[in-house]
């Protein structure tokens, strides 16, 4: 048993829940009443686009007509926001435009189907080729989202590269691809687009508890996606000597000939790895239940290697990388809770409680 206040069982809501409200602005003006929408679905998730889906009743037998259809209302291209809450008291939630416009007649029902997406799907569309010399992967970033204006906040990376090859892939592909080479996440909301490392350290914005704000749970771990630490091996061509680079719970080494400061930070973004993995319980020497499944296969690291002349920065945050992938991958599912106060969105931590010491924490 725990003790609990009312605060902590119960995530941030209004005094009163009782009615649910939306709005949604097309071209900065409110949808007219007399446009029923029968249902609104978003989906926001890390490397994604966000998703918004609407539902709209429309469509006339007797007249032979779609009255909402046949505007230039919902045409695509038309940017929309939808912002929900209780008794009008709302907050945007979505923002983007519109990208599919379809008709639809089942079972006698007609409607209207409505897609939108982020901004950032300018960037999934076109494959290009292009060259960038002497740039760092931040500024390939913010230089392919200047150019399609696009709002963003990126975090620095480390390694300059003499030359970056971008071919016969989309934008979005690109940018996340080199995202992801630096152990960062891409996440757009609101069409602002973030690309950076996650935060293991944050503060919960909510927490859930069993019995009290959770309505559906479904939390897994698996072996097979855990490993003691990831190695990465490249050759270096001036040396004419292998160059590896290992990342675990106690930071990253090798790949580097002079760390400095860099080294410095890797080292503590592994002590953050390491200190969710405390928050989750899962360095809680004795504690049971058992948690750590890094050497359940027998495998001493995960290995990956590149015949290119990889530098030592690149190296190491390819390492950091495979290993963030794995950690991030240590507890995974999925749970449902009333809509709250509080904007959640991919990014941020939330902490679960009463579910077992296995899955109970901060996720």
């Amino acid at each position: 048993m725990f003790d609990l206040s009312l605060d902590q069982l119960l995530p941030p809501m209004p005094d009163d829940t009782s009615l649910v409200t939306f709005t949604i602005k097309v071209n900065r003006l409110r949808l007219p009443d007399t446009v029923r929408v029968q249902s609104i679905r978003i989906t926001k998730a890390a490397n994604r686009i966000p998703l918004a889906s609407l539902t709209i009743i429309d469509g006339d037998v007797a007249e032979q007509e779609f009255e909402i259809s046949d505007t230039n209302l919902l045409c695509p291209g038309n940017p929309i926001e939808i912002s929900v809450g209780y008794h009008h008291q709302e907050q945007l939630v979505f923002k983007g435009i519109i990208v599919r416009h379809a008709v639809k007649i089942r079972d006698g029902r007609t409607f209207l189907d409505i897609e939108c997406k982020d901004e950032a799907v300018k960037l999934t569309v076109a494959r290009r080729n292009k060259y960038f010399f002497g740039q760092k992967d931040s500024e390939i970033m913010e230089e392919m989202l200047n150019a399609k204006g696009l709002a963003h906040e990126v975090q620095t990376t480390q390694a300059k590269h003499l030359e970056m090859v971008q071919y016969s892939a989309t934008d979005w592909d690109f940018i996340v691809t080199r995202a992801e080479a630096n152990a960062m996440l891409v996440v757009a909301d609101n069409g602002t687009l973030r690309i950076k490392k996650p935060d293991f350290q944050q503060d919960a914005k909510i927490n859930l508890v069993f019995g009290s704000s959770i309505f559906e749970l479904e939390a897994e771990m698996d072996a097979r996606d855990q490993y003691p630490s990831a190695k990465v091996f490249a050759w270096d061509s001036k040396e004419l000597e292998l160059r590896e680079a290992e990342a675990s719970d106690d930071g990253v080494s090798g790949g580097l000939l002079d760390t400095g400061a860099f080294g410095e930070a890797l080292s503590a973004v592994g002590s953050a790895v390491s200190a969710i993995g405390g928050a989750l319980g899962l360095d809680l020497l004795g504690a049971p239940p058992n948690t750590d499944f890094t050497h359940t296969l027998g495998l001493e690291n995960f290995p990956s290697q590149h015949p290119g002349n990889l530098s030592g920065k690149e190296t190491e945050a390819w390492a950091e990388a495979q290993f963030t992938k794995s950690k991030l991958a240590k507890l995974r599912g999925t749970v449902k809770f009333q809509g709250t106060s509080e904007a959640i969105i991919p990014g941020d931590s939330i902490e679960l409680r009463g579910v077992g010491q296995r899955h109970e924490g901060k996720v």
